[in-house]
């Protein structure tokens, strides 16, 4: 989950989506292979041997609670940007997460807040589900193993199951620099406050991202997780087109660069006494 390209959602969002609801003036949309992908997944469910309870359980957990977890992601990010006067046009929901589409021009710092501002909404929700796991749990105790019998624990198993999630949201989107993951934008932007020349800072970001992509790709195979594939092949795909701008000199262009290169051109075109 990350902030999407800035400015409205591109002609496949809203050619390949469809409106759910608006959330404080936000539309939220769904792409049309989310809805595929939860049919998949009722399908091999009631192809497998798995108890009903355990096919409950599997699709509650991996459809609509991750995904209103990873709206209330996106919320985060939208919250953030409209603090600082940017606009919200929309959030997509897909089969890879989510993606907020934003507008806002502001410095690598306040950018560095909206990425963060992401992740940081898996905390308020892992401690909400912990309560609820302990509260639900006859021994109250803080576990994320799975109890059985499901028939007995399921809530404290779907509770637990919400924990795991948060918690790999968010160290997976706070601590993995892969672009255009929260964790890329943020060492972007850190790179950016340093100064650094944003050519340079753009081909560091995304070497980094396709680093990261093609090891998620290689592990994703290794144990055949389409998802992992998927996601590493999108990281890729996006640093690429980074890398390809900043190997131009373009990197400018790019709305995650633009303001931190207008100031360095406003700095160097500036007579040397006023240059600070």
């Amino acid at each position: 989950a990350a902030p999407g390209p800035d400015g409205p959602e591109p002609e496949w969002v809203r050619r390949w989506s469809y409106h759910l609801f608006t959330v404080k003036g936000i539309p939220v949309r769904a792409h049309g292979s989310f809805a595929f992908l939860l049919g998949i997944v009722v399908f091999f469910g009631l192809l497998s041997d798995a108890p009903g309870m355990a096919i409950a359980y599997s699709f509650v957990l991996n459809g609509p609670l991750l995904f209103g977890t990873v709206l209330v992601h996106e919320l985060g990010h939208c919250w953030r940007t409209l603090h600082i006067g940017g606009e919200a046009h929309s959030i997509l929901l897909w089969p890879l997460g989510g993606l907020a589409f934003l507008g806002y021009d502001a410095p690598p710092v306040q950018d560095m807040l909206i990425a963060l501002a992401g992740p940081l909404t898996h905390v308020p929700m892992f401690l909400f589900w912990m309560v609820l796991a302990v509260v639900a749990d006859p021994h109250h105790r803080v576990m994320f193993t799975f109890s059985e019998p499901l028939d007995k624990y399921f809530f404290v198993n779907i509770a637990r199951g919400a924990m795991g999630i948060n918690l790999a949201l968010f160290l997976f989107n706070l601590f993995i620099p892969a672009y255009p993951l929260d964790g890329g934008r943020i060492l972007a932007d850190f790179l950016l406050m340093r100064r650094m020349e944003v050519n340079k800072a753009a081909k560091i970001t995304a070497s980094v991202a396709l680093f990261l992509g093609g090891a998620l790709m290689v592990l994703g195979m290794l144990w055949i997780a389409p998802l992992e594939i998927m996601v590493g092949a999108y990281v890729c795909a996006q640093s690429m087109q980074l890398f390809r701008l900043a190997n131009h000199g373009l990197a400018g262009m790019h709305p995650l660069f633009a303001h931190a290169h207008e100031e360095q051109q406003n700095i160097a075109q500036a007579p040397p006494t006023q240059r600070v």
